[in-house]
């Protein structure tokens, strides 16, 4: 899953490891953040496989305290409701445009499987430009106190594929690591003939708001193949020029 150059140990450090599993029915990339001392944890996009995910935090022993979620497609963001009630101090984040999307996830899960879904409980925090995601540490360890990663993921507004996409910078480990959704892949772009897409709005976003990251920073999209905004100026068909 890994671009030429980009090792997964780049993503640890002694106070913070970022963990990638492909889980659900469309290979998502469900990303773990957590501080290897105290567990404490935020799941980006934990995909729509209630028992592979409640399995991947069982097996780490996570203290899940933030969900994220990138956007509110069903393959994203299903399990949250699972997630919650067994971590009953976790929070969902989303971006408030992205409500319409977040409201229909019953009637995509319907469309898509054939299956039944109860509607999924209330956002509990909306994210905005800009905004700042952090990870309190449940105790001092060595004394590392959660005042330190307090702006872990810093969000970006990247419309296009839905409204209310969001993608997460991260500028803790060696080299800045972006978490991009659907909104940008290895040679490609989401898709954007979905309800709220719109083909002019995602290459605004790209180009406007992510091209203008340092060039090594890695892209971990929200399926597929990690890669670099170096490697996306130079060869994305989508977005050059």
């Amino acid at each position: 899953m890994f671009s030429s150059g980009i090792n997964i140990k780049d993503f640890q450090n002694d106070k913070l490891t970022i963990s990638v599993h492909v889980i659900g029915s469309l290979s998502n990339n469900c990303i773990t953040i957590y501080s290897p001392k105290t567990l404490d944890a935020i799941i980006i996009d934990s995909g729509n496989d209630n028992d592979a995910i409640l399995r991947l935090i069982k097996k780490f022993n996570l203290k899940v305290q933030k969900l994220v979620y990138t956007h509110a497609h069903y393959d994203h963001i299903t399990s949250a409701d699972v997630i919650r009630s067994r971590f009953t101090n976790a929070k969902l984040y989303l971006h408030e445009q992205e409500m319409p999307v977040y409201r229909f996830v019953p009637q995509q899960v319907l469309m898509t499987t054939g299956e039944n879904l109860n509607k999924l409980n209330p956002v509990d925090q909306f994210v905005k430009e800009g905004e700042k995601l952090g990870l309190e540490l449940s105790d001092g360890v060595d004394g590392v106190e959660g005042e330190e990663f307090k702006g872990l993921l810093n969000a970006i507004h990247t419309p296009g594929h839905t409204p209310g996409h969001l993608c997460f910078l991260c500028n803790f480990f060696s080299i800045p690591i972006l978490f991009s959704g659907d909104t940008l892949f290895q040679q490609s772009v989401g898709r954007t003939d979905l309800p709220g897409g719109s083909f002019g709005q995602i290459q605004k976003s790209i180009k406007e708001k992510l091209f203008t990251l340092p060039e090594n920073t890695v892209v971990i999209p929200g399926h597929g193949d990690f890669t670099t905004i170096g490697e996306e100026k130079k060869y994305n068909p989508f977005v050059r020029g």
